[in-house]
Formats: C-alpha cells, structure tokens, sequence
C-alpha cells in the first residue's frame, strides 16, 4: 500500500462525512417531518465517524509496523553479513588447517 492511497482513501472518507452530513442538515431543514431519513442519515454519520476512527488507528499501526519491518531488513542484512564474514573465516581456517 503507497502513502497516496491512504491519503485518497481518507480524502474520500471524510468528504462522504462532510456530504452526508449537508444532506443531514438540508433535510432538517427543507423536511423536518422526515424524522425516519434523519434518523438513518444520522445512524450513516455515525457508522462513518466510527469507520474514521479505526482507519486511522489502522494507518498509523500500519506505519509503525512498515517502520519496524524496515528496521528489521537492516539488522537481518547485517547478520547475513556476519555470518557470510564468519564463513569466509570457518573456510580460511579450515583451507589452512588449523
């Protein structure tokens, strides 16, 4: 997953919430008897509210985690480096026989 599509997919989530909640408003007002749409428009706001929320806190564990995989590729490429040292110097010694 590439930074543009967490930055689109956020975009998208929070102008939905905006054009929703317009919608909300507008009812409201040109139809204030529809309670039975406000009130669904209403649930809608809140289940994307809460889909926010946990899009959020999904993207910023997933950057954590993006960050520590990385971290990890850098300590596994050291120790391949290691060991390929250590078997470059196993070979030499027993080449040697010593």
């Amino acid at each position: 997953m590439e930074e543009k599509d967490l930055i689109i997919s956020n975009s998208n989530l929070m102008i939905t919430l905006t054009r929703l909640t317009l919608s909300r408003d507008e009812i409201k007002i040109k139809h204030p008897t529809r309670i039975d749409l406000i009130k669904s428009m209403e649930l809608g706001i809140s289940h994307l509210t809460e889909s926010i929320v946990i899009t959020r806190a999904l993207e910023k564990e997933y950057r954590m985690l993006r960050s520590r995989c990385l971290d990890l590729e850098i300590i596994n490429s050291r120790n391949e480096a290691i060991i390929l040292q250590m078997k470059s110097t196993t070979d030499n010694i027993l080449d040697t026989g010593l």
